[in-house]
């Protein structure tokens, strides 16, 4: 005999196989959810309306200072192909640069270290969110890479 669990799991699983009873389902599931938040706030006292409406607030307010972060971020990008006539020119100075650093790994970032250091306070945060925006862009990208079979054995070891 199958539990309520299995029964549960089962006729989610028909659901979703219809995409229209599906959409019709959490149509439903909506309405059912708004019906019983609204009547939570009608049967609220003054001060919980209060704490919901300073929470609200606040969850607008951090939104909107990561939306700021973002388009930030994104002007930053636009800026650098500003600076240079073409990405290409950018290409070729950053070029230039590394041919310039020492060939060795501790001694170039001791270097570039020292560069940033050196560095305006201003100028050393500007080069660390742009340099930051590029890691996280470069692990995003490296997540959906595929690894090779060889790779995989070695991590199952680990």
């Amino acid at each position: 005999m199958a539990s309520n669990t299995e029964r549960s799991k089962k006729w989610r699983k028909k659901i979703r196989s219809d995409p229209s009873k599906h959409e019709e389902y959490k149509k439903k599931d909506r309405e059912r959810k708004k019906k019983k938040y609204a009547e939570k706030k009608r049967t609220m006292s003054e001060t919980e309306k209060s704490k919901l409406r300073e929470k609200e607030r606040l969850k607008k307010r951090v939104q909107a200072a990561r939306k700021r972060l973002q388009s930030s971020k994104n002007t930053c990008r636009e800026e650098a192909h500003d600076l240079f006539k073409s990405p290409q020119s950018l290409g070729k100075a950053v070029k230039r640069v590394q041919k310039s650093l020492p060939k060795q790994d501790k001694k170039k970032t001791q270097v570039l270290s020292q560069v940033v250091c050196a560095l305006s306070p201003r100028k050393r945060r500007a080069v660390l969110e742009s340099c930051d925006v590029a890691v996280k862009r470069r692990r995003s990208e490296e997540s959906g890479r595929k690894i090779r079979s060889d790779a995989l054995a070695e991590e199952e070891i680990r």
